[in-house]
């Protein structure tokens, strides 16, 4: 059954009789969609960190510390707007989470690497344009999972994009 009003009696008739069995699929799916966020969180975390000394190859001190900031600036935002919603962070959530990290970092550092001539400001617009566009239309939608990675990915592209821009992200040092 989808939706039951006592799980315990369920489970005593299907242990009653033999070739009958119960499953609550919905907590089943919950506790596994948990689980994954859990491990993607932790995978995340891991990733953000081994990022940083690559990155440190590259950059000046000042320039990764600019690179940095972007990341958790965006996903503070994102876990910022979600409790305020009252929402949890569930699998969903972590999944624009992820998309954020990738963009906003691909922000950052087209801005760190620009020539000047503005070519490199104007993709990054263009790019943020188009992306926030097609997720932030997501936000919009009815089923549930897909207006949550739509919210999550549309404030949370806001948030990088803006992190960007709002500091000289030039090619000084």
């Amino acid at each position: 059954p989808t939706s039951i009003s006592d799980e315990q009696a369920c489970r005593t008739l299907a242990q009653e009789r033999d070739g009958v069995f119960f499953q609550n699929k919905v907590r089943s799916v919950n506790e596994s969609l948990d689980w994954l966020t859990t491990r993607i969180l932790f995978l995340f975390a891991a990733a953000f960190l081994l990022a940083l000394p690559v990155l440190s190859l590259s950059y000046s001190r000042r320039q990764l510390a600019r690179i940095a900031a972007v990341p958790p600036a965006s996903i503070l935002l994102i876990l910022a707007i979600f409790v305020l919603r009252g929402k949890g962070i569930d699998f969903f959530c972590t999944a624009g989470m992820l998309l954020v990290f990738g963009l906003g970092l691909d922000y950052v550092i087209y801005m760190q690497d620009r020539d000047g001539d503005g070519t490199e400001a104007a993709a990054t617009l263009l790019s943020f344009v188009t992306t926030e566009l097609s997720f932030g239309a997501l936000a919009f939608s009815s089923f549930t999972p897909v207006h949550i990675i739509g919210l999550s990915t549309s404030f949370g592209l806001l948030a990088a994009f803006a992190c960007t821009f709002s500091r000289r992200n030039g090619p000084e040092n």
